[in-house]
C-alpha cells in the first residue's frame, strides 16, 4: 500500500487527470441530458422523449392539414354550386332581356324553382319531424 501511494505521490498530476477522467467519463454516462417538454413546459425530458413528442406534434399537424384540406375542399364545392345557380338565374335573366324568353315563361320558370324549393323544404322538414317523433316515442318506451 506504502508503494502505492509513493507511486501516486511521485505522479500526483497525472494521477489527479486519471481521477478526473474517470469521473468526467462517469458523468457523461450515466446522465442523459434533459430539455424542456415542448408539450408540457414544466416537464424535463431526454432526447428520446423530445423526439417522441415531437412524432406526436407531427401526427397532431398531419390531422389537422387533413381536415383543412376536407374543410377547403366543402367549401369549394358550396361556391361551386353558389356560381352555378347564378350563372343560370344569370343566363335566364340574359335571356328574358334579349327577349328569347318571354316574361310568362321566366314567371313560369321562376314560380317552377319557387315550388321544387319547397318541396325539398317540406320533405327535410318532415323528415326532421319524423326524428322528432321517433325520439319521444322511445323516451316514452323508456319510462313505461
Amino acid at each position: 500500500m506504502q508503494k502505492l501511494w509513493k507511486a501516486i505521490d511521485h505522479n500526483r498530476y497525472l494521477a489527479m487527470a486519471l481521477v478526473l477522467a474517470a469521473l468526467t467519463a462517469i458523468l457523461f454516462t450515466s446522465c442523459a441530458p434533459r430539455t424542456q417538454s415542448i408539450i408540457e413546459p414544466g416537464k424535463m425530458v431526454t432526447s428520446a422523449e423530445l423526439e417522441r413528442e415531437a412524432i406526436e406534434i407531427q401526427a397532431d399537424y398531419d390531422k389537422a392539414l387533413d381536415s383543412l384540406e376536407v374543410a377547403q375542399a366543402d367549401l369549394a364545392a358550396k361556391y361551386a354550386k353558389r356560381r352555378k345557380v347564378i350563372e343560370i338565374a344569370g343566363a335566364l335573366g340574359q335571356a328574358a332581356i334579349e327577349g328569347a324568353v318571354s316574361p310568362t315563361a321566366g314567371l313560369a320558370a321562376l314560380l317552377q324553382i319557387a315550388t321544387l324549393g319547397a318541396a325539398a323544404g317540406a320533405v327535410v322538414d318532415n323528415r326532421r319531424k319524423d326524428k322528432v317523433i321517433a325520439l319521444k316515442k322511445a323516451e316514452a318506451e323508456a319510462k313505461s
